[in-house]
């Protein structure tokens, strides 16, 4: 019941007849519209290379049409920041103009601007990043009140939103349901996967591309959910909290009851499908980005995106075209993050930090042989001391929690302000790190560049010699955030 479409790919030629006072919003391009008999209408509709149709009818629609132009939306620093990035010519990055169609309840008339603004973002990003979208037309549609079933749903060049009269801008909702639902016209729509069985080639790719356009275009900040019933968008604008921020907390609510590859039936609950096929996705593909850094990541999605549209990739072929673009062999990645259940999790579980004493009793032999008392060693601490010329023993160990292994970062920072970085391949349990001389440590932190996002546990990935109000304050306000938006975001996957 959660996975969805799986067809070939086709011409659609389709006649609707519907009383006359109905609106008719369907796949493809209108191409006639007659009258029938006994007051009725007949509309036709046909599309090439889709591989579904739907279709909606309502007496109360208010439609309103604008031609998305590229011009407008893209600039020439744009697309010549785009053509090096990804290494391809700006021939090839250009959009084309599509007519964009929205089927507003008549309460909602006003949010039409941002119902269009959302659409054209929409087309912008995913068509700069991955291809143009190839299609005349793009439908939205606004179910009426009572049938909230229908919304947040793709077809090919046909979406269903949803909106609110009363609910703050800066939630943003709808303009998240109508970005996330238009980017399944490319996941799902010309990337034809296998949702039945491989759900997160289009839900989790799609929450991570969608996620990334979000923070690109309205910005991070404004939080989702609500306290004491009060919509937190109202209230604050955090400039850390990220969409990676709100799946992140999402993931952690069911980390490993199931891989991510797994057919929708096989799941351990409807919780577990979507926490897998949408956050937990959308977070994995985020470390992969920054395993593999923002640029061989584009350009191996966008390889992915004109590789296989209109085709019916696996996962498998997924995890050849990024292997094949990054120039290295990725199954270690894929084998415990996509086709395993496991977890990730290293810590800091000890820093110390200890004067080296002088020390007392014997030393040398023969000539050299010397001997000092406790008082004396004590009396030389103190000058050591006094002329700061103390050494000092600091150790650092680091500790692999969890059965996922990967090579990490330590960074080692000192009471002067230098620091040092340490690399682990993580395979064995621990690492011990010893550090003799005149600087002290003062933090490590493992993972500091953050990036392995799967980590279960930020807050001992490092230790300090010395309590920071600062990060304390900093990680409860994440905190707050995250059990605050559990729920809403395990919902929102449904």
């Amino acid at each position: 019941a959660d996975s969805e479409f799986y067809a070939d790919y086709g011409f659609y030629h389709v006649e609707i007849t519907v009383p006359e006072k109905y609106i008719v919003a369907a796949t493809g391009v209108e191409t006639a519209r007659h009258p029938a008999e006994h007051g009725r209408t007949t509309y036709i509709f046909e599309q090439d290379r889709v591989h579904d149709f739907a279709w909606s009818a309502y007496p109360k629609y208010r439609v309103f049409e604008k031609v998305f132009k590229p011009e407008e939306w893209v600039t020439a620093a744009e697309y010549e920041a785009l053509s090096k990035r990804l290494g391809v010519p700006i021939s090839a990055l250009r959009l084309k103009p599509v007519r964009m169609f929205l089927y507003l309840q008549p309460e909602h008339v006003r949010q039409a601007g941002r119902h269009f603004k959302a659409l054209a973002t929409a087309l912008k990003y995913f068509g700069l990043w991955y291809g143009a979208y190839p299609y005349e037309t793009i439908r939205l549609i606004d179910p009426p009140y009572g049938a909230g079933g229908a919304g947040g749903m793709e077809y090919p060049t046909l979406i269903t939103a949803g909106t609110s009269l009363i609910l703050h801008p800066q939630i943003w909702n709808p303009e998240m349901v109508i970005i996330h639902e238009f980017g399944h016209q490319y996941w799902y729509g010309m990337v034809g996967s296998n949702e039945f069985e491989e759900s997160w080639l289009d839900e989790g790719f799609n929450t991570y591309s969608t996620g990334k356009i979000i923070d690109l275009a309205y910005g991070p900040g404004r939080l989702p959910g609500s306290i004491m019933a009060i919509p937190t968008a109202y209230i604050f604008k955090l400039p850390f909290i990220t969409q990676a921020d709100i799946d992140r907390a999402a993931y952690l609510t069911l980390p490993d009851a199931d891989p991510i590859v797994r057919p929708a039936w096989k799941y351990y609950n409807r919780s577990s499908y979507g926490v897998n096929s949408y956050m937990r996705t959308g977070i994995v593909l985020r470390t992969l980005e920054r395993v593999l850094g923002e640029q061989v990541m584009a350009r191996a999605m966008r390889t992915y995106f004109q590789r296989w549209r209109f085709r019916h990739p696996s996962s498998r072929d997924f995890v050849e075209t990024v292997s094949e673009v990054a120039g290295r062999d990725l199954s270690w990645f894929f084998n415990q993050f996509v086709f395993s259940p496991e977890t990730l999790d290293y810590s800091i579980t000890e820093l110390k930090v200890h004067k080296i004493r002088p020390g007392y009793g014997i030393f040398g032999q023969g000539k050299q042989r010397k001997s000092r008392t406790r008082r004396e060693e004590q009396k030389l601490l103190e000058k050591l001391k006094k002329e700061k010329n103390l050494t000092y023993e600091s150790i650092v160990t680091v500790r692999r929690n969890r059965p996922i292994k990967v090579p990490v970062k330590i960074r080692v920072r000192f009471d002067d302000g230098s620091e040092k970085i340490e690399t682990w391949d993580g395979k064995d349990r621990w690492i011990r790190f010893t550090y003799r001389g005149k600087k002290k440590v003062v933090e490590a932190e493992v993972d500091p560049d953050h990036i392995y996002l799967v980590d279960l546990n930020f807050a001992n990935n490092s230790r300090r010699t010395q309590t920071s109000w600062k990060f304390v304050i900093k990680m409860a306000t994440r905190l707050l955030f995250w059990f605050d938006n559990l729920g809403l975001s395990v919902w929102a996957a449904m």
